[in-house]
């Protein structure tokens, strides 16, 4: 891939998005841990969601104080992220494994190559600390992909528990293809 530099303020909407994404998934994770009846699960949802917030704090550390506002002139998301996130939070009866499958079959992995692509394309000069950073909850998203997967492998024990998160990831794949990337 050739090197794109990213203007300063072209970085910032970055990071106000990337942000936007770990704390929206900090709550949503954190609200699931109520409704999942699962040990292991709530556990793993807990846990997860405790990360995804510290991931956010992470990334408002890369905010120089000057582009702080952009929070308030910026949409967080782009709208197909914005559905995502409104479509499983607000889908009524959402089972467990189409919680799962959701985010670790079909966000994450997306999430995992978003930032993977900014750090292939990053100018270590100029965003240095922000790949750091990156870097980081690059190695701890694999961790919990790995981890929700096992987890979901776990609950998949007939035909119609596949075709249950087959289903509802198609849906959620043909709505995330829409937007194109996730920030």
């Amino acid at each position: 891939m050739s090197q794109t530099f990213l203007t300063a303020k072209e970085q910032a909407v970055r990071v106000v998005r990337y942000q936007w994404i770990e704390k929206t998934l900090f709550s949503l994770l954190g609200s699931w841990v109520l409704t999942v009846q699962e040990p292991e699960i709530k556990i793993f949802l807990s846990e997860s969601s405790l990360e995804y917030g510290s991931h956010a704090q992470l990334l408002s550390g890369r905010l120089w104080a000057n582009y702080e506002p952009f929070e308030q002139h910026f949409p967080p998301a782009i709208p197909t992220v914005i559905k995502f996130f409104e479509f499983i939070n607000g889908a009524d009866n959402i089972s467990t494994i189409e919680k799962i499958s959701s985010i670790y079959r079909v966000f994450l992995p997306r999430l995992i190559a978003t930032y993977k692509i900014h750090l292939e394309l990053g100018f270590e000069i100029s965003e240095g600390p922000l790949l750091k950073v990156l870097r980081l909850i690059i190695v701890n998203e694999l961790e919990n992909w790995q981890k929700g997967e096992f987890l979901l492998q776990s609950l998949l024990i007939s035909p119609k528990h596949i075709q249950e998160a087959g289903a509802f990831q198609l849906s959620l794949e043909t709505l995330l293809v829409q937007g194109g990337s996730l920030v």
